[in-house]
């Protein structure tokens, strides 16, 4: 679907190791709504994509898939069994994704964001191994923890990818409403 050749783990891995050795930085695109992929396939890419980014400064760029206007892949949308928010463009469900289950990737996808771009990157890798489970399940972790506190009630309200999108990544808000300090507070003491 996206016209490019998929690389097998051994081929990503001396790919970054070639990159570490020359002191490159990376931007890693992470597509959701894309339409073969599942809930498990896209956090399992999700998790892996961390790993390349764990002790490096590599830079984590979610994107939500948008069906733009005349495109190519407009015209394939039934195809594909995809179907967008007119007005945005953006994907609102594949064939293996609802909008719930969108939803979901997008927040635990976010939350990777917010967290990586911070100065809790090294304590959430950190956190990972020491616990030994995997960065998704550390992200779904901190995400339960939040549904409760107030300062994620803004966070959890947005209820489609067009809404969650403005709030993450045009007004910047989930910074100021989920804070540093809390998520600090939230990876030391609760998960």
């Amino acid at each position: 679907m996206v016209n490019r050749k998929q690389h097998g783990k051994e081929e990503l891995d001396a790919f970054f190791d070639l990159g570490k050795r020359h002191n490159i930085l990376f931007k890693l695109d992470m597509i959701l709504g894309l339409p073969a992929e599942t809930i498990d396939s896209y956090l399992d890419g999700l998790d892996r994509i961390m790993s390349y980014v764990e002790d490096t400064d590599h830079f984590l760029q979610p994107a939500f898939l948008q069906i733009l206007p005349g495109s190519r892949l407009e015209g394939k949308c039934a195809e594909f069994g995809l179907k967008y928010f007119a007005e945005s463009g953006f994907v609102r469900e594949t064939p293996h994704l609802g909008e719930n289950e969108l939803l979901a990737c997008a927040r635990v996808t976010i939350l990777a964001y917010r967290i990586l771009h911070s100065s809790l990157r090294i304590p959430f890798f950190g956190k990972a191994r020491s616990h030994g489970v995997s960065k998704v399940e550390l992200l779904k972790r901190i995400e339960h923890f939040l549904r409760d506190e107030p300062a994620g009630a803004k966070f959890f309200s947005k209820t489609d990818i067009p809404s969650l999108y403005r709030y993450s990544f045009e007004t910047w808000d989930v910074y100021r409403d989920i804070g540093e300090t809390l998520l600090q507070e939230i990876l030391k003491t609760s998960v």
